[in-house]
């Protein structure tokens, strides 16, 4: 029995286990073909569209290690094994060693 799963094949596509380059090129240049095909209204959409995914995926991002940096649940060139401490906490026991150092 195979672990390996047999993906959906194109229609188009010869039953190989690795395409040739050639195959890899045919299929690419008929997918553009057909994309070529495709109005103007319609291509001016999907690239908008890829944009957007795009562009927020990368604020997404950025805002998730933000929030995480900010609560100190990433350490980041830390050492491993420190606990995070929650902002409020910190600001508190600045606070009091700034009390103490003066």
């Amino acid at each position: 029995m195979s672990f390996h799963r047999r993906l959906a094949l194109p229609a188009n596509q010869k039953h190989l286990e690795r395409p040739s380059a050639p195959d890899i090129f045919e299929q690419v240049s008929n997918s553009a073909r057909q994309e070529l095909g495709r109005s103007s209204v319609s291509l001016a959409i999907s690239a908008l569209a890829g944009g957007i995914f795009m562009g927020l995926s990368a604020l997404g991002g950025r805002v998730g290690i933000v929030t995480l940096l900010e609560y100190g649940q990433v350490i980041m060139g830390g050492d491993a094994e420190a606990e995070a401490i929650p902002p409020a906490e910190k600001e508190e026991a600045e606070s009091r060693d700034g009390a103490k150092a003066a």
